[in-house]
């Protein structure tokens, strides 16, 4: 695979459409987490890894990227 197809592209007028309804992208309540909080929460998360200001998302940013690699490698959850 070249470096070319491990990459994904999406048009940023469609970011508010993208949502991963897995487990991890939704409140304690069950309603769906938007995917941009998703996304903030995993940036302010490898943004600041390595500091102390890393560990309130740590955990959530875990769950919520390995939920985003399982969703590409089963290429089935993600809609538009």
């Amino acid at each position: 695979m070249t470096h070319a197809e491990e990459q994904l592209s999406i048009p940023l007028n469609s970011i508010h459409k993208i949502k991963f309804c897995d487990p991890h992208g939704r409140y304690e309540d069950g309603s769906e987490m938007p995917f941009s909080e998703q996304m903030a929460i995993i940036s302010h998360y490898l943004h600041n890894i390595g500091t102390p200001f890393a560990e309130p998302y740590k955990k959530k940013a875990l769950e919520l990227m390995e939920d985003i690699q399982q969703t590409f490698n089963t290429n089935n959850k993600i809609r538009i």
